[in-house]
């Protein structure tokens, strides 16, 4: 397997694996359960907290404590909550608003910043040209040297789909891993647009086609569009928390209610 495999398509979601270590590497004790990450009824009161909060209950060290008013402008500040197109957008595409970043969580218990945040991309073959730093910072990369993996296409077969491609691990990957083990009964163009909406060089630099099937061409234009309020909608104003929590919080019921597993 390629040395920088960083993908948890096959690790159990109760377990968490050191994305400093290599594939196949320290698997971790599990951090316990979360209350829903996006809810107001039934939260976790973290200790000396008069409001309802976000709380680990197992692991060392207190529990992570995050209003629900830090939640919504910590999400949404970055994304516009409602975009507004031509077209109408289902409540759906709202509500990834709401969770397309929450993976970042990871930050908050010590993961480094490379194995949380950044441009993602796939591993096991030859990184392409609109991958971010591809010249300066994969020198010393083994996999380059290694002729079952410094191809264009490498260990896949041409137009594999990207569920079976391997990606750099990140925020993008651990939510999508989130969702899919709860059950959230968005449609696959939402798990797309959470998957994949760090892969720049596939969405933005038209690269890695080769990969794609039928199915990753057809979502493409929704990741392209939820790009647009992602990275494009940055507003200096704070979003008015109590005139949003019921329109989101009827999303949540919808979509993703109940308390989940992390």
């Amino acid at each position: 397997m390629p040395s920088r495999q960083r993908r948890a398509s096959e690790r159990p979601t109760q377990t968490r694996v050191s994305p400093s270590s290599a594939a196949g590497g320290q698997v971790l004790p599990p951090r316990g359960r979360m209350q829903r990450p996006i809810g107001w009824k039934g939260a976790v009161v973290g200790p000396g907290l008069q409001q309802p909060c976000l709380g680990w209950g197992a692991g060392p060290g207190p529990p992570l404590a995050l209003s629900p008013a830090s939640l919504l402008i910590l999400c949404l500040g970055p994304c516009s909550p409602q975009p507004t197109l031509s077209i109408p957008l289902p409540d759906w595409f709202h509500l990834v608003g709401l969770l397309h970043d929450l993976g970042k969580v990871l930050a908050l218990f010590g993961e480094p910043q490379w194995a949380v945040v950044g441009d993602t991309f796939p591993v096991g073959c030859r990184p392409q040209a609109s991958v971010v730093f591809r010249d300066s910072t994969f020198q010393d990369n083994p996999d380059l040297q290694d002729p079952r993996y410094s191809t264009e296409l490498g260990m896949y077969q041409p137009h594999c789909g990207l569920n079976r491609v391997l990606m750099s691990w990140g925020h993008d990957e651990y939510m999508y891993q989130v969702m899919k083990f709860n059950k959230f009964s968005l449609p696959p163009e939402a798990f797309y647009m959470i998957r994949f909406h760090s892969f720049y060089p596939w969405h933005t630099g038209s690269d890695y086609q080769q990969l794609c099937s039928q199915q990753d061409l057809a979502m493409l234009p929704w990741v392209q569009e939820f790009n647009k309020f992602d990275l494009y909608t940055k507003c200096p104003d704070l979003p008015d928390v109590d005139k949003l929590r019921p329109y989101y919080q009827g999303l949540i019921d919808k979509y993703c209610p109940g308390i989940l597993s992390w």
